[in-house]
């Protein structure tokens, strides 16, 4: 007996589908397995932009040069990491992975701090593993304060705030000018008027104790300064123009009984104007400790006015430096 036309066809119709069904369903699981078992690849065109950093150079004084190695930076000064040092290479299989700018799996250690800025990442990581003796905290303010970064490259340029930081980093317009200065005494020396005031009450408070101050260098106009630049044959003796905090008006240089404040060397007066300057609004702004961070030698000297409010947070805050201070207080200081 013949079996009913296109029987066959019909049951070779059902294996292939059951075939294919089956297909598909080993297909659908070993995707499944792939996803849970390898990790997130980062996707083309979202890989983090790395900044490569320059190298320091030695920075100009306003009181003397500064010692330098074979380099050419200050002596002690902060190395910068080579350009691109540090960047992670995406291209092969051991590669470090990056998602929304930071590593999988790799603990982010400068988020701890309040000061931490995020796109400024790569750039701690790079500066740590040139200086590994720096604590994290250190390496995260010294990066905002740009001390990765070359003197006298890419200067950002203020013109107010307080406190008001110029540095090898931070400089003036050409034509800045304080908005207003008044006379210290007779002496023919200018500067802003609540620098003159603070300094009145630091003189009596130190002849009081029986100490003599005087200022022997105040406001600089520019011109003046560029005219000093020249004479001392460029950087490594005095600030280049603009970069003078000498023309803030905020900035005195002192005398002693024996000249420039302790210029030759402790003097009991110069201890006193140490240990008291921040009760008055002042601070030793160049100290032996800072010389790699500020740029300048030690001009024990050399005092800033910031108010006492600031002078009394860096004294009893233990901060080094007015670039520590301002690098950890986002909100203090500059003005563009």
């Amino acid at each position: 007996m013949k079996r009913p036309p296109g029987r066959r066809g019909r049951k070779r119709g059902g294996y292939i589908k059951l075939l294919t069904l089956t297909l598909l369903m080993a297909g659908f699981v070993y995707i499944v397995f792939i996803a849970l078992t390898q990790p997130e690849r980062l996707i083309p065109g979202d890989a983090p932009a790395f900044a490569e950093a320059g190298v320091q150079e030695a920075g100009g004084s306003e009181g003397g040069a500064a010692e330098t190695d074979a380099a050419g930076a200050p002596d002690g000064a902060v190395n910068a990491p080579e350009p691109g040092s540090g960047t992670p290479d995406l291209s092969g299989g051991g590669a470090d992975l990056f998602l929304e700018g930071e590593a999988v799996g790799v603990e982010n250690i400068f988020t701890q701090f309040a000061y931490y800025e995020p796109d400024k990442l790569r750039s701690y990581e790079n500066f740590q593993s040139r200086r590994s003796e720096l604590d994290a905290g250190e390496v995260v303010w010294m990066v905002n304060a740009g001390l990765d970064g070359a003197f006298y490259e890419n200067a950002e340029v203020v013109s107010g705030g307080n406190p008001l930081l110029i540095n090898p980093y931070h400089r003036l317009p050409e034509d800045f000018v304080p908005e207003e200065l008044a006379y210290i005494d007779e002496s023919g020396r200018q500067a802003t008027p609540e620098t003159v005031e603070a300094f009145y009450r630091l003189r009596d408070a130190a002849r009081g104790e029986g100490y003599d101050l005087a200022v022997q260098s105040a406001y600089r106009t520019l011109d003046y300064q560029r005219g000093l630049y020249e004479r001392e044959s460029g950087d490594g003796a005095v600030a280049r123009p603009a970069y003078s905090e000498h023309h803030t008006g905020r900035a005195l240089d002192l005398w002693g009984p024996d000249g420039l404040l302790d210029e030759s060397g402790p003097t009991p007066t110069g201890q006193w104007v140490a240990r008291h300057a921040h009760e008055f609004g002042f601070i030793v702004r160049y100290t032996a400790e800072n010389q790699a961070v500020t740029g300048y030698i030690y001009e024990p000297w050399h005092i800033t006015y910031v108010g006492t409010a600031i002078a009394g947070e860096m004294r009893s805050g233990g901060y080094g430096s007015l670039e520590e201070y301002v690098a950890k207080n986002p909100q203090a200081g500059l003005t563009q």
